[in-house]
Order: structure tokens, then C-alpha cells, then sequence
């Protein structure tokens, strides 16, 4: 895994960003160990790519709050750190590019933030939620 450390992926966001990443990569991984990933993608052929792709990568959004989810005590970090990841990754949607395949960015912290407070991946349902969920 490569990480650019420099322009707009990385300015201005928290040094926990990164870290974020790497846990929806690590999500990805795990859908393609459960299958998802091979389901995901026998129907993502078709008039409506973009909301299924949108549905799966908040899906690794969510799974990557589980993990941060179980891990955050251990970091020593404070609230005011979660919620500067949050704001993160609320700008880190895309609202404004018009590629629509992650979801915007309140769908995104919607989803990293269902995942952390359930430490859960039953809390991940992405693909029975409501459209506007899923946005």
C-alpha cells in the first residue's frame, strides 16, 4: 500500500487519516475473503455501477470503523482527535469531483462513525440501507 504524503490527499487532514485509510483497505480485504467483493462485482455491470460501488466502499468505510472501533483505547487518543477524523473524512467524500463511486462525505462519516460506536460488522449493512444512506 502506497501513501502519497503530499497534496490535497494529505493537507489538512489529521495524522490519523492515513491510519483510516489503511482500515477501509483492510475492510476491502475482508469483503474479498467473505465474498462481497466477487458479489459486488458479477452486479456491478450496468445502468447502476456508481450505487452499488458507492454502497461497497461505505461498507469498507463502515468495516474500517469497527476496527478503529476496537483499537481506539489502545491509541491514546482523545474525542477531539476522533472528531477531527470525522471531519476528515467528511472532506474527503465526493460531492464536488462528480465521480460519485465513494459517496459524499456526510455518508461516509455516517458510516466510519456506525462502525466505531458498534464495533460491529453486523453494523454494516450497506447494500439493505436506504438510498439516501448510501448518497
Amino acid at each position: 500500500m502506497v501513501f502519497p504524503l503530499t497534496g490535497r490527499w494529505i493537507e489538512n487532514r489529521t495524522d490519523l487519516f492515513p491510519f483510516k485509510v489503511a482500515a477501509h483497505e483492510y475492510g476491502h480485504h475482508l469483503q474479498s475473503l467473505l465474498g462481497i467483493r466477487r458479489s459486488y462485482e458479477a452486479r456491478a455491470h450496468g445502468t447502476h455501477t456508481d450505487r452499488l460501488k458507492r454502497r461497497y466502499e461505505l461498507q469498507a468505510d463502515c468495516l474500517s470503523g469497527v476496527f478503529l472501533g476496537s483499537v481506539w483505547r489502545s491509541l491514546d487518543r482523545s474525542e477531539h482527535d476522533w472528531a477531527a477524523l470525522l471531519d476528515a473524512t467528511r472532506a474527503s467524500g465526493d460531492d464536488d469531483d462528480g465521480h460519485r463511486t465513494h459517496g459524499k462525505g456526510s455518508s461516509r462519516a455516517y458510516w466510519l462513525k456506525r462502525g466505531y460506536g458498534a464495533v460491529s460488522p453486523s453494523a454494516c449493512d450497506t447494500w439493505s440501507a436506504p438510498a439516501a444512506r448510501v448518497a
